[in-house]
């Protein structure tokens, strides 16, 4: 006789990207304490929207267990936190309630996918999707389902991030958002970007840019821009997007929007060979930047775009300036890298295998699985170029575009007077 099993989908093991970290981590690291809590914490509220207020006692095993792994977490006081901001709601509200609760966890999400763990941000945002009542917030919903695409994107999942994305798409064409519906079909474009089929992600973002200008909204116009000037560059369209991430830059009425493409622009410019443009648009951010973290940047890129064109007073001046600042771990190990790349390309052999090394050893703590495999490569190299005394080539400067360098040199005037 066949055995009748339940209809419905299958069972799956929940939250496992916070298992597959602690997993890739040693036991007590703050990685692996960071993972446990949050798997404790995710799978308290799991359960106490299934099951009930019991499990907002704090007597409850599930509940005693999540607060104690967070109160564990002695070395991270963000991340702590933002866990403790979940757990105290649910205990404050009793009554399962996810609502009031759910802000908290995108906020947590957030945190997660800033410091480059995009698939437990990528966890943490489905379970805002999963539980948010779209029809009384969705604002929430819909960038759940967007920054969830987003993480999926990164990861390789490109049919299920396509999926989120449409998702969020839906949201808003049921709220009659056009603006919201575009966005999203922006995310589906850039699907189809990392799929590599760069001609229709091309086409599609030229589609795109022609519904934006019929919204007038400028703010849109410019995310389109930003995103095909990206798509241009990797089609080796240097001067098209050189041009767009700068019109970006003009029209874009969001100063968060405008510090990201000027940054943008000044790694096309540097890499393009345009040196000194590049170093502008980099002193404007560290000028202007309105966050900490946006001006350490800055000064991580000049000290990479000094050793990129032989400076060493240069790379020198803005290692010494960071080397004692409390970078967050994620920009730790990029100023380690390129701390290390810069030695390497000066002929400080010794030096910069030190640094590589221990940017490796943060990246691989902290679950930069990415930066990890950068700083190996790195120390290959390094090893290739000691052999044989390798020093870096020098480098040609070249003209960047007029009206470019000279607004680039406008605002730092600007922003240079403001500051003093």
């Amino acid at each position: 006789m066949p055995i009748r099993r339940p209809r419905g989908p299958k069972p799956v093991l929940r939250h496992l990207p916070f298992l597959e970290l602690m997993a890739g981590a040693h036991e007590g690291e703050p990685l692996y304490v960071g993972s446990q809590a949050s798997l404790l914490s995710l799978r308290l509220l799991d359960h106490w929207i299934a099951l009930g207020a019991e499990l907002a006692d704090v007597a409850a095993t599930a509940h005693r267990a999540a607060r104690e792994s967070v109160h564990a977490m002695t070395t991270d006081v963000e991340w702590r936190t933002s866990l403790s901001s979940i757990i105290d709601a649910i205990e404050a509200i009793q009554e399962p309630d996810a609502q009031p609760v759910l802000p908290r966890v995108y906020a947590l999400a957030m945190l997660l996918e800033q410091r480059g763990l995009l698939a437990a941000a990528g966890d943490v945002y489905a379970t805002v999707a999963k539980y948010v009542d779209s029809a009384a917030h969705l604002d929430l919903a819909y960038d759940a389902h967007m920054r969830h695409g987003y993480c999926l994107r990164h990861a390789g999942e490109f049919d299920w991030a396509d999926q989120a994305y449409a998702n969020a798409g839906m949201l808003a064409a049921r709220d009659r958002d056009r603006v919201r519906v575009v966005l999203s079909r922006l995310g589906r474009a850039k699907v189809v970007w990392d799929r590599g089929d760069l001609p229709a992600a091309d086409a599609a973002i030229m589609e795109l840019l022609d519904e934006a200008e019929s919204l007038d909204s400028a703010a849109t116009k410019a995310l389109i821009l930003h995103d095909r000037s990206g798509l241009a560059w990797v089609r080796n369209d240097y001067d098209n997007a050189i041009r767009w991430v700068f019109e970006a830059f003009k029209i874009s009425p969001d100063e968060y929007d405008r510090e990201r493409m000027l940054g943008d622009l000044a790694g096309f410019l540097g890499a393009y060979g345009a040196h000194g443009p590049a170093r502008t648009a980099l002193r404007i951010l560290e000028q202007s930047a309105r966050t900490q973290g946006g001006r350490w940047s800055a000064r991580i890129n000049l000290m990479e775009l000094g050793a990129r064109t032989g400076s060493a007073m240069v790379f020198e001046q803005h290692r010494r300036e960071l080397a004692n600042e409390p970078l967050p771990a994620a920009m730790r190990v990029n100023y380690l890298i390129e701390v290390g790349r810069g030695q390497m390309a000066f002929g400080a052999y010794a030096e910069a295998r030190a640094t590589l090394l221990e940017g490796m050893q943060l990246a691989t703590s902290s679950g930069f699985n990415r930066a990890s495999f950068v700083a190996e490569s790195l120390l290959k190299e390094l090893d290739v170029a000691e052999r044989r005394q390798v020093r870096a080539e020098e480098v040609t400067a070249v003209e960047a575009p007029a009206d470019i360098s000279a607004e680039l040199d406008r605002l730092l005037l600007e922003v240079s007077g403001s500051a003093a």
